[in-house]
């Protein structure tokens, strides 16, 4: 039997639908699940961070850490991520929360979650989610990142880049070119993080010590 091409176009339309638009949930959490908007953990400082990696540090990258775009210090230690529809609340995921210990702008509040992080596939790369925007005392609009430990002292955030690129000129001979094009050559990995604590037994400090 043959079928006519209108029922094959619909089949193979069907066929290509992502699970979700079913109302299913996926097997693994979808980028839909993350939280939209920072949270806080009340009590989070310093110190209270330096005693809860003490006791269950166990990845690399566990610490706390010194922004090198804008001298925030950050701690990166255990936690649950919750979902989009309770952003207050445990979630069963649990991963790596980056949480702001001293930010540089005074609106944001210490223990405020800038972000969380999941382990990749690939020793030395996480997956992480960092919101990008702030809207009073609040972050949001969640981006990804790819965190890469290159030793232990260092911690490159490099973004990731999802979507469709589209260049008329290649299509249509002649046409829509542009004169001028925007270009960034500076090198990729520079932005990330400086471990402050704990030392690495291993890699000198990215900064000297004074006694």
């Amino acid at each position: 039997m043959k079928w006519p091409a209108s029922i094959l176009l619909a089949i193979a339309a069907l066929s290509m639908a992502a699970p979700g638009a079913r109302g299913e949930r996926r097997l693994f959490s979808s980028e839909g699940d993350r939280p939209r908007k920072s949270w806080v953990i009340a009590g989070t400082c310093d110190s209270a961070a330096r005693v809860i990696i003490e006791e269950s540090a166990a990845s690399a990258i566990e610490g706390i850490w010194q922004t090198t775009t804008d001298g925030a210090k950050v701690a990166i230690i255990k936690g649950s991520i919750p979902s989009a529809g309770s952003p207050r609340t445990a979630g069963a995921l649990d991963g790596l929360l980056i949480v702001i210990l001293d930010s540089p702008r005074p609106a944001i509040a210490a223990g405020t979650v800038m972000g969380w992080a999941l382990p990749s596939a690939k020793t030395g790369r996480w997956d992480a989610w960092i919101f990008t925007d702030m809207q009073g005392r609040e972050l949001s609009d969640p981006r990804r990142f790819t965190l890469t430990a290159e030793d232990d002292t260092h911690l490159q955030i490099i973004p990731v880049h999802k979507g469709i690129s589209l260049t008329l000129w290649k299509m249509v001979p002649y046409m829509f070119r542009r004169g001028i094009s925007e270009t960034d050559d500076r090198e990729k990995g520079l932005d990330g993080m400086i471990r402050l604590w704990p030392p690495s037994p291993t890699s000198p400090p990215a900064r000297p010590v004074y006694l």
